[in-house]
């Protein structure tokens, strides 16, 4: 019983950081970028893991087809002989590909 009353303390501290944790990130993801926020189905969640990754690559993002790189988003050619097809890319960020994916459907 002691345990479980340990493992029931420990998880309402963590609701209550992550709670705290949801309120901090709005404002700061609203005033860094607010049009990413005012796309339907971005939340400030989505759009911060977004702008990390954007963050941390400032270099390689040059246009929107390398963000689509980065994502596992873009298009890659993959034709054999007369059959023109595309795949996806399979070398990014897994967890951006994951924003994207959530945010398309959801809005």
């Amino acid at each position: 019983m002691r345990i479980a009353l340990r493992r029931l303390a420990r998880r309402r501290q963590l609701e209550e950081e992550i709670k705290d944790a949801e309120k901090e990130i709005g404002p700061l993801v609203t005033r860094a970028a607010p049009g990413l926020i005012a796309l339907p189905g971005v939340g400030p969640e989505t759009a911060g893991r977004l702008l990390t990754s954007a963050g941390d690559n400032p270099d390689r993002l040059r246009s929107e087809a390398s963000f689509a790189h980065l994502c596992w988003a873009a298009p890659v050619p993959a034709s054999s002989g007369r059959a023109h097809r595309h795949r996806l890319n399979r070398g990014g960020d897994r967890a951006d590909n994951n924003a994207l994916h959530t945010s398309c459907w959801s809005a």
